[in-house]
């Protein structure tokens, strides 16, 4: 053991290693899975087989004044078929870290941040790559005041860094693309005015600033042409809401607010753009497509048996149009039979609606059903299959893939 650091405790498989205050939990997922569109294609629909890798460890320490928790995964897939090569990816990550001080006082701190890379796939069977690139960094802190046993306000800020890199249809690799930085101040309270019960408030206001705004699509046989317009804009949010235990079994979330978004065309013009699309460029969110709206019942039937229905209707800016607005309709069950055999069934239906110069509206619909045997609390064997399916105002956008897999988790 090395002076001033804590020994490692290391246990039987499912009881975690400890480290002083820290546990730490290594899992690795291990298996097969089988897509009848690989690529997510409108035509020209090609199958495939991957073997999936998946290790992932998980920290959580709490002593004291100080809380911290890590949660960080590495996905690696590999094809079967030689002409599926270019999905091929080993790169895709994701990394959360939580950091509470001075938990007991009356005023603490909060620190977050979230740290990510994710290949998308696009159809380009006979390219390098066959995937679009999203690489991602999203910060935020806040200064948290106990104004009084019943009362909490959360003031701090957020920094994201978003950088893509998309298909050179020039050549046969991939080329950045553009990137941004989002940063502003966000406010929140609570008041519990029951033991489980608080009403919740929020605002965020942020600035979102693109390195580029005229940017190259390397197509010029686009429908979007040779360049497109990415205009620098701000947005607006508040809510104001209720979440909290109604009874044993139900916990209820809702929050209704409003919100608003601005899109700088001249930044656009500036950089050499605009021209006919400086209207579509223009466009901004505003009435009543502002409207935000979360609603979410969790029914608990057994220790083991919860459904969750969900809606939500919210807006994002968007990495390759102005934003996109959505309506979001969720549902799932999970279920444990005896101790050996748990399920799950789950739905998703959305309703998005693209503005900028790119317009579009797009209908996502989503289906899952998986079945798990537990060999041990460590080790399970999962089973199941998923349905999805785009359908979009837009040309070459739709896609419906079915997915069948079968996994081993380990957990140390």
């Amino acid at each position: 053991m090395v002076a001033g650091l804590p020994a490692l405790a290391w246990a039987a498989p499912g009881d975690h290693i400890r480290a002083g205050e820290a546990i730490i939990t290594p899992s690795v997922e291990f298996g097969i899975e089988h897509s009848t569109n690989a690529y997510r294609a409108e035509s020209d629909v090609r199958g495939g087989t991957d073997v999936l890798l998946t290790p992932r460890v998980e920290i959580a320490a709490e002593g004291g004044d100080v809380e911290f928790s890590l949660d960080g995964a590495w996905e690696l897939r590999k094809y079967f078929q030689s002409g599926l090569t270019n999905l091929d990816r080993y790169t895709d990550f994701r990394i959360g870290a939580d950091l509470l001080l001075l938990k007991q006082q009356a005023v603490a701190f909060r620190l977050n941040d979230d740290v990510g890379l994710k290949n998308r796939e696009v159809t380009r069977p006979f390219a390098g790559s066959g995937f679009n690139t999203q690489f991602r960094n999203h910060f935020s802190g806040a200064i948290i005041v106990q104004a009084g046993p019943v009362l909490l306000f959360e003031i701090g800020g957020f920094w994201g860094y978003d950088d893509y890199l998309v298909q050179d249809y020039g050549n046969q690799g991939l080329r950045p693309f553009n990137f941004r930085n989002s940063f502003g101040p966000t406010v929140d309270a609570e008041w519990s005015f029951l033991p489980r019960t608080a009403v919740v408030a929020g605002f965020e206001y942020g600035f979102y600033r693109w390195n580029e705004h005229w940017v190259s699509t390397s197509n010029a046989q686009s429908e979007l042409g040779s360049f497109i317009g990415l205009p620098d804009s701000r947005a607006w949010k508040t809510r104001l809401g209720l979440r909290g235990r109604m009874t044993e079994r139900l916990v209820l979330l809702l929050q209704l607010g409003y919100g608003q978004a601005g899109y700088d065309e001249q930044t656009v013009i500036d950089d050499g753009g605009g021209g006919e699309d400086a209207d579509a460029i223009a466009t901004d969110l505003r009435g009543l497509s502002g409207l935000v709206f979360t609603g979410q019942i969790t029914w608990a039937m057994a220790p083991e048996e919860r459904v969750v229905l969900r809606f939500e209707r919210d807006f994002n800016d968007s990495w390759f149009t102005n934003y996109v607005s959505y309506n979001e309709i969720r549902a799932y069950w999970d279920d444990r039979l005896g101790s050996r055999i748990g399920t799950h069934l789950g739905a998703l239906v959305r309703f998005e609606e693209y503005e900028g110069e790119v317009t579009r509206g797009d209908l996502l619909l989503r289906g899952d059903a998986n079945v798990s045997y537990y060999l041990r609390d460590w080790a399970r064997l999962k089973a199941g299959v998923q349905f999805d399916q785009r359908a979009s105002t837009a040309a070459g956008v739709d896609y419906t893939d079915f997915n069948a897999h079968v996994l081993a988790m380990f957990t140390y």
